[in-house]
């Protein structure tokens, strides 16, 4: 990853890898942000309840295509940010049913 940029893109990624692939996607975003980066994430996010959810159903087919990957809540995405070393300032939903995650170290 390339360092010194202002900001970093990823759409739809940590969603196809499991938890300890994505602490190291993270970890290698971490290494190359500057303290002034950030890093904006857009993924779906699984909201609380029983209600039906666009983000449940690929939750599901995250199950069956990949090999751990999954959709996530934002708690679990705070989480995953948290221990590689970065904080997420905010989740944005747009209009595709997808948040983008504002990421800083």
């Amino acid at each position: 990853m390339p360092e010194g940029a202002d900001a970093y893109f990823m759409k739809h990624i940590l969603h196809d890898w499991s938890d300890a692939d994505c602490l190291r996607i993270l970890a290698n975003c971490a290494r190359a942000m500057s303290d002034r980066a950030k890093l904006l994430v857009c993924e779906k996010l699984v909201p609380p309840g029983n209600d039906p959810n666009v983000a449940k159903t690929m939750d599901l087919v995250m199950l069956v295509m990949t090999d751990g990957g999954r959709e996530r809540t934002e708690a679990e995405f705070r989480g995953l940010f948290t221990r590689a070393g970065l904080r997420m300032a905010r989740a944005v939903p747009t209009p595709a049913d997808n948040y983008i995650l504002e990421v800083t170290k």
